[in-house]
């Protein structure tokens, strides 16, 4: 069924892509563009202590339906006596102190914090936070918030500081890595009056996509949360992420590599409409994706694919559909990267 839709054009935009070009060019989305500001949009999101509101009209994700993600009694223990540190007026592990610190309300905020030092800690000669990206975590959410959960990481010594910014502390990112995995398989996600966890969503999607799609290959998945997949002599990656702000960091070593990369977290409740600019960066749009079945939307206008068969996975196992957000749409014709007749 996936095939037969596929044939028929199933696809996120009708690109014009003649008319502004492929090819990409030197430096990172970041620094060929100026992104170093605070984005022109309606400004950042005013969360509440209990639900941050997103940019959609009337919507909120309230933090009880991620429960099992917030529970931090269950699932961490396997990391408890990896690494202590003096805190307080006791020694205590650094595992205890961070789980404890992130049970609050909102966590998120501090999520998005460690999931993007986590991921320029392992991009070589990136290791510290760009500014950009900071930036981009303040427009994400309240005045202040980011600064404050910065301070509190740098407290814990899970963040250390640098010359102009902050990174990971080495010696803290094996830790912040299995906190994170363990919260991004945990969250919970209801469709179509069924939950699920968010690792059991993408198992369910790889599954659909080897039995539906022609010539498929699977590489062994990476703690049930990232699958590389190869397809038509191209090179894939699925991954649960619970950031958007992060992605335009790896948009060039992605273009690079020849690898497309999807992205499936909440991001709809979390102003992603903040990266709509970084459409016009080439290793951007061409190589990336983001898709949030919790609000059944996409931002998707990529080179890959493969991407398409995740509609018609959406359809035919929960009878749903992503759905293209407005501001996305008016976005990307202001960029002149779509025609009005062109949005499907």
């Amino acid at each position: 069924m996936a095939d037969a839709a596929h044939t028929a054009g199933v696809a996120d935009f009708r690109k014009n892509q003649d008319s502004i070009g492929t090819q990409a060019t030197t430096g990172n989305c970041f620094t060929k563009h100026p992104f170093h500001e605070t984005p022109s949009n309606s400004g950042p999101v005013k969360a509440s202590s209990k639900s941050f509101t997103g940019p959609l009209e009337n919507s909120k994700i309230d933090l009880d339906l991620f429960s099992a993600a917030f529970s931090l009694l269950d699932g961490f223990y396997f990391l408890k006596n990896s690494t202590e540190i003096v805190y307080g007026y006791g020694k205590m592990s650094l595992i205890d102190n961070l789980a404890n610190y992130l049970d609050k309300e909102n966590p998120f905020p501090a999520l998005n914090l460690l999931e993007s030092a986590l991921v320029c800690s392992r991009m070589t000669g990136h290791a510290v936070i760009p500014i950009e990206l900071i930036n981009d975590l303040n427009s994400l959410f309240e005045p202040n918030i980011i600064e404050i959960e910065v301070k509190g990481l740098l407290d814990f010594n899970v963040f250390e500081r640098t010359e102009n910014s902050f990174m990971l502390n080495p010696d803290t990112v094996d830790l912040v890595s299995g906190l994170l995995n363990q919260y991004k398989k945990n969250l919970q996600i209801s469709l179509n009056g069924t939950e699920e966890a968010a690792e059991s969503f993408i198992s369910k999607l790889v599954s659909y996509l080897t039995d539906e799609v022609p010539e498929i290959t699977l590489a062994e998945s990476i703690d049930g949360l990232v699958y590389p997949i190869g397809w038509q002599g191209k090179n894939y990656r699925l991954q649960i992420a619970l950031s958007p702000a992060w992605l335009p960091a790896v948009a060039e070593d992605l273009a690079g590599d020849q690898v497309y990369l999807a992205l499936f977290g909440p991001f709809a409740a979390q102003n992603w409409s903040i990266m709509h600019r970084y459409y016009s960066c080439p290793e951007f749009r061409n190589f990336t994706a983001y898709f949030d079945p919790w609000y059944r939307q996409k931002m998707n206008i990529s080179r890959g694919g493969l991407f398409a068969y995740f509609d018609c996975f959406f359809r035919d196992v929960y009878g749903l559909k992503f759905l293209i957000p407005e501001k996305f749409s008016s976005s990307l014709q202001e960029l002149g990267l779509l025609r009005y007749n062109d949005e499907r």
